[in-house]
């Protein structure tokens, strides 16, 4: 897909209700009891460009079309590995477009920039496409309720 434009979500808060939504939307059964309204107030958490969490969007005309996040810990049975890639959602009518694979290649640059030498992911849906641009399956676990892959990219 052309013109695609990757922003920090701080640039953009006012997408953070609807992008919440559609996150929610998702992965409902991930978040449980957790509310829409949740993940919005854990978007807002990363609102900004220079510490973590931060997140990235991809938008076409100001319509979000996906996005990434680079947080300090995701899958709680690995505290010990970070950052992670989070929050990874591309829109499913849009996915197979290589909007995802610029949204990885942003989160990579930005953890690159911030001075980290890997970077972590768990992901059940998207594994594939981790595996195709380069990251290494460390192993596969259950994950509430949920069959993941935990990858790593080594950014140096």
């Amino acid at each position: 897909m052309d013109n695609i434009e990757l922003a920090y979500l701080a640039d953009h808060a006012d997408k953070v209700v609807a992008l919440a939504a559609a996150l929610h939307a998702q992965d409902h059964e991930y978040y449980g009891a957790r509310t829409p309204a949740d993940v919005a107030a854990d978007l807002a958490l990363s609102l900004q460009r220079e510490a973590l969490p931060l997140a990235l969007i991809a938008l076409h005309d100001g319509i979000v079309l996906g996005t990434a996040t680079l947080s300090y810990d995701s899958i709680t049975t690995h505290p010990h590995l970070g950052p992670w890639l989070t929050a990874f959602y591309v829109r499913p009518e849009l996915r197979r477009r290589g909007i995802g694979r610029k949204l990885v290649a942003a989160i990579e640059a930005a953890a690159q920039r911030l001075g980290f030498a890997q970077l972590y992911a768990g992901s059940g849906r998207a594994a594939t496409l981790f595996v195709r641009i380069g990251w290494q399956v460390l192993e596969r676990v259950s994950y509430h309720g949920e069959e993941i892959a935990i990858l790593r990219r080594d950014l140096r």
